[in-house]
């Protein structure tokens, strides 16, 4: 029997950043016990969210993605850095999860009822950059 996408989880260490310093978030596609459902792969596209507390944040990118605005999910899960590039009291992002009409083989007992999901994040402040505060270097190996 297959069973429905339960949640889009994702999860960033800090609610605290700097403008233009990346900062890693990982996303996890899980079914309905929260198991995280590894064989599915598809999109992420995130998007400053905006909301009657955000007072800017600029542009919201993702450093290490297919383009500065999406990256790929692998067995359920994807670790992505993202930016912003202006400070912001209280700055929102959202995850636009989709996967290809082609993968539906691929996702053994987990069926997309609904092909696309959106998820927001809680607010993160995005303070500005610290004078002479070094560059921060992504790990792409997380």
């Amino acid at each position: 029997t297959r069973q429905a996408l339960g949640t889009v989880a994702f999860d960033y260490s800090t609610t605290t950043v700097e403008a233009g310093v990346p900062f890693p978030v990982t996303v996890e596609l899980r079914d309905a016990a929260g198991v995280i459902s590894p064989g599915i792969g598809g999109t992420l596209t995130f998007a400053k969210h905006s909301w009657t507390g955000c007072n800017n944040g600029g542009t919201l990118a993702v450093v290490n993605g297919a383009s500065s605005t999406t990256a790929t999910v692998v067995d359920g899960r994807a670790t992505v850095w993202l930016t912003f590039s202006a400070p912001c009291a209280a700055c929102r992002f959202s995850v636009l999860v989709s996967h290809q009409a082609s993968q539906e083989a691929l996702l053994g007992d987990l069926a997309f009822d609904d092909i696309k999901r959106q998820v927001v994040s809680k607010p993160v402040v995005v303070r500005a950059r610290l004078a002479g505060s070094a560059t921060a270097v992504y790990d792409a190996t997380s």
